[in-house]
């Protein structure tokens, strides 16, 4: 049963995962029609600008309607698109997986060094014979403790 438990969890992941690249690439795909849509009626309302400029009223408003006006919508859509891009990457492309491991060094570095420390009073001391065996050494030298001078 806790075969299939693992299998359900690792399938929900995958299956996220390419959820969010399907995702990711219709945002990609949506943004550069709207964006081609957008520069078209630019096009064609461009030279309509210049036909209406003689109208007193419209006339001083040439400049600003003139200006290639597609660019914000796309550099304000582009920052968006960069956004999901990016969480994309973090959370399940080659960011993830950069991420996954090194942690999984880190966890293991950090596992070395506690398990590779002993305290040296807690070691057992051993010595080699004359037949060439490890004995161990049940009386340890005692240290004389130093007297704190008053």
């Amino acid at each position: 049963m806790q075969e299939a438990e693992q299998y359900d969890a690792i399938r929900r992941q995958v299956e996220q995962r390419f959820q969010q690249r399907y995702a990711f690439y219709t945002h990609v795909g949506v943004y550069t029609l709207v964006s081609l849509v957008l520069w078209a009626i630019y096009a064609i309302t461009a030279g309509l600008v210049w036909e209406i400029a003689d109208i007193p009223v419209i006339g001083g408003l040439v400049p600003f309607i003139s200006f290639p006006w597609p660019l914000i919508i796309m550099a304000a859509w582009g920052i968006g698109l960069i956004a999901h891009g990016m969480n994309y990457y973090i959370r399940y492309g080659e960011g993830a997986i950069r991420r996954r491991e090194a942690i999984n060094r880190e966890v293991e570095r950090q596992m070395a060094l506690n398990v590779g420390y002993e305290k040296p009073k807690n070691d057992i001391h051993m010595r080699l014979t004359d037949d060439g065996e490890l004995e161990v050494i049940d009386d340890e030298p005692v240290w004389p403790l130093k007297h704190k001078h008053q």
